[in-house]
């Protein structure tokens, strides 16, 4: 199962993360690997104010590749 999605209290996690930083933060980044991931969190956040971004960095995955992923694509 892909993590983002496992339900605590019937809610997905990512959810659950996405709305405890949509008060402290202007825009929310999430990197996701490939298009299948990217179409299912979109179908879970569809009413998020949120911008997807692809990672397509040469190095090898991770959370630390992820976070700069999404720092390259931050305003």
């Amino acid at each position: 199962m892909y993590k983002p999605l496992i339900r605590l209290k019937n809610k997905p996690l990512i959810k659950i993360v996405i709305e405890n930083l949509e008060e402290l933060f202007n825009e929310i980044i999430v990197v996701v690997k490939n298009e299948e991931q990217r179409s299912l969190l979109e179908h879970v956040l569809r009413n998020k104010d949120v911008v997807f971004t692809l990672d397509t960095s040469m190095f090898r995955d991770g959370p630390l590749v992820a976070m700069y992923t999404g720092a390259m694509k931050a305003r």
